[in-house]
């Protein structure tokens, strides 16, 4: 009986090993041909440049570059030399700055997957000594909060989304360029939406919207049409009382994906993204109490998006890595099936393809 359980061990090892090869390598082949989604870390090395000077060279860090990444330079490409998947070097011309102004610098991968990263704003500006301003005001909804920047009409010029939290909807201006903007148009989200950040999640190449609703345990998105105008939200479920929204390819699948801290469960929700502007179920982990922010960045320089988390009620702050390692999954399988008791070997082979005995 024992030797032949043993033989049955030994079966079912080979058959499951030849199973998981090409499974093994077919996840691998996969995971390689998709590209994910770049990220740019601020500042940017220099972090501006005085106008009518001469050409210089802009370090880019962040994470997940591609070896064909491509620096681009409000929206132009520019020629782009890469270091490593954190670090990208982006050649921009004496020509390219020879006005003052602001330029929006982003990192776009190739396809599959892929697209394009963050915007990170560059100025580009004269010297002075001293400053001076004017304040330009903008009527919004009620309860007016948190803004976000992005040009959500293609036309150069930056807008701003605000959330108004006791009217539940979304208020979007259209700059004209000058620092005043157009009259708001609203767009209705959840309950007491909270927080909001800009991406493109549907791959469209138009910035959408992601609205984090404290009160409704939900995140809005509001895909953008290229124009300036939004289609109706679609929320999907997070945890409870989320107050914050991040964004960026946590699982390198070239989609971007959300996560939100929860206060009141001590957790923050990640919602792995489809590409097509839906998100899966929220998938959660702990934190410590009462975490209210979220910040993403590549923390240990290993290419994968991590998160930190600030704790309102603890005043520290986590941070939280996702490894996504595939080696940890085999490992539990293999172990799990050595583990299976003598009397369930029999069927438990039975299930297997019929690979032949090992000798």
């Amino acid at each position: 009986m024992k030797e032949k359980t043993e033989n049955v061990r030994r079966s079912l090892l080979s058959r499951f090993t030849s199973l998981l090869l090409p499974l093994t390598m077919g996840l691998i082949a996969t995971a390689s041909a998709t590209n994910a989604v770049p990220w740019v870390q601020e500042p940017l090395t220099p972090t501006s440049a005085a106008a009518g000077g001469p050409a210089f060279n802009l370090y880019i860090f962040g994470a997940a570059f591609g070896k064909n990444a491509r620096v681009l330079w409000n929206g132009s490409k520019r020629t782009t030399t890469y270091i490593t998947s954190q670090e990208v070097i982006a050649s921009i011309s004496a020509a390219d700055i020879a006005k003052p102004g602001t330029v929006t610098i982003q990192v776009q991968n190739d396809t599959p997957g892929g697209g394009y990263s963050n915007v990170v704003n560059f100025p580009i500006g004269v010297s002075k000594t001293s400053l001076t301003g004017t304040v330009s005001v903008a009527s919004s909804g009620s309860g007016a909060g948190w803004p976000a920047v992005g040009d959500f009409n293609k036309d150069g010029k930056l807008d701003v989304a605000s959330v108004n939290v006791s009217a539940n909807t979304v208020s979007v201006f259209l700059g004209n360029g000058d620092a005043t903007f157009q009259p708001h148009v609203d767009y209705s989200v959840g309950t007491q939406p909270w927080y909001i950040v800009t991406g493109d999640f549907n791959d469209d190449g138009n910035l959408d919207l992601a609205v984090a609703n404290k009160g409704g345990n939900n995140v809005s998105i509001l895909l953008g049409n290229g124009d300036g105008t939004f289609r109706p939200a679609t929320n999907f479920a997070a945890g409870n009382s989320p107050t914050a929204v991040a964004t960026a390819d946590f699982n390198h699948d070239g989609k971007l994906d959300l996560v939100l801290p929860n206060p009141l469960d001590n957790t923050i929700s990640v919602l792995l993204g489809n590409g097509d502007g839906t998100f899966g179920a929220p998938l959660t982990a702990a934190t410590g109490a009462y975490p209210v922010h979220v910040a993403v960045a590549d923390f240990d320089v290993d290419g994968k998006m991590d998160v930190v988390v600030a704790d309102d009620l603890v005043s520290d702050f986590a941070a939280v890595s996702f490894a996504g390692e595939l080696s940890l999954l085999l490992s539990f399988l293999l172990s799990l099936l050595l583990s299976l008791p003598p009397s369930l070997l029999p069927s438990f082979a039975d299930w297997l393809l019929p690979f032949p005995e090992p000798a």
